[in-house]
């Protein structure tokens, strides 16, 4: 860190420090922030839909709708 070699340890300390978790989805790696800046607002939110879970409840929302409106 700041080209010092530290343990794992204190990395995590420094970051436990500012309510960053290692086992959180925290740390972002640069390729993933610069293909979402290139993306398209759609597929941008999209990608972010996804990481966050909500495309998982769209789909479930669908189903639903799709056997409310067989039993019609």
């Amino acid at each position: 860190m700041n080209g010092r070699r530290v343990s794992r340890k204190q990395l995590t300390d420094i970051l436990s420090s500012s309510d960053i978790q290692v086992s959180g989805h925290n740390i972002v790696q640069q390729h993933a922030i610069t293909r979402l800046a290139e993306v398209t607002h759609e597929e941008r939110r999209r990608i972010i839909e996804d990481m966050i879970g909500i495309a998982v409840y769209d789909s479930r929302r669908q189903n639903q709708r799709s056997n409310c409106s067989k039993q019609i």
